[in-house]
C-alpha cells in the first residue's frame, strides 16, 4: 500500500487573511455603514449585506492582510511535505478576487487546490 501524505484544509477568513479587520477598516475609510463591532461582525458575514457587497466588488478584498505568521507557518508545513488546500464558502462573486488575493499574499505553489463550496459543504469537501 502506498501511504497518502498529510493534507491540511484551510479556511480563508481569519485563518489565512484578516477579513473582519479589513472589512471594518473599509467601512471606516468609506465613512458608511455601522462601526460598532457587533454590527460590523454581522454585516461582514451576511451574504445579503449591502456593505459586504460594496466591499467585495470595490476593492476591499484587495487590501486584506495575511494573518500574522500565516505565510511562514504554511511554508514550514509545505517544506515538511504537507499538502495544503483551501476550502471556503465565500460566494461566487468573490471567487476571482479571493484567488487574486491569495496569489498576492502567498507564494506560488503554496496551495495545491482551492475549493469554493456552498455553505454547509466544507466538512464534506474536507473528508472527500
Amino acid at each position: 500500500l502506498q501511504r497518502r501524505g498529510l493534507t491540511v484544509a484551510l479556511d480563508v477568513d481569519e485563518v489565512l487573511v484578516c477579513y473582519f479587520e479589513g472589512f471594518r477598516q473599509f467601512l471606516e475609510r468609506e465613512g458608511t455603514g455601522p462601526l460598532d463591532m457587533e454590527t460590523v461582525f454581522q454585516e461582514a458575514h451576511d451574504p445579503h449585506s449591502p456593505w459586504r457587497q460594496e466591499f467585495s466588488v470595490n476593492g476591499g478584498l484587495d487590501n486584506l492582510d495575511a494573518v500574522p505568521g500565516a505565510p511562514e507557518a504554511l511554508a514550514r508545513l509545505r517544506s515538511a511535505g504537507v499538502r495544503l488546500e483551501v476550502v471556503t464558502s465565500r460566494p461566487p462573486i468573490m471567487r476571482d478576487s479571493t484567488e487574486a488575493m491569495l496569489g498576492r499574499l502567498f507564494p506560488p505553489g503554496t496551495f495545491e487546490a482551492l475549493h469554493f463550496v456552498c455553505g454547509g459543504e466544507k466538512g464534506h469537501t474536507c473528508n472527500a
